[in-house]
């Protein structure tokens, strides 16, 4: 098969083609890019988890809520 022929056979392969544009509905999608990390219902749960992979970061919340509750008892006092 020459170039002519095949290039007859796709252009007719194009003609056939129905092309819709601006309507959502058909195949469900709207066709839209997120590029943010965050969205309003995941951003807490993702920021914690974030924080607290590290063992560093969850040692010192360990160590400020033992010294907030030294602060407002008398558990760890001795006699």
């Amino acid at each position: 098969m020459d170039s002519s022929a095949e290039a007859l056979r796709t252009s007719q392969e194009d003609s056939n083609r129905i092309l819709v544009l601006g309507n959502s509905e058909i195949n469900g999608s709207d066709n839209s890019i997120r590029t943010s990390k965050y969205t309003i219902l995941n951003f807490f749960p993702k920021a914690i988890r974030e924080q607290f992979r590290r063992v560093g970061n969850v040692y010192f919340l360990f160590i400020g809520f033992v010294m907030l509750i030294g602060t407002y008892t008398t558990a760890w006092e001795s006699a």
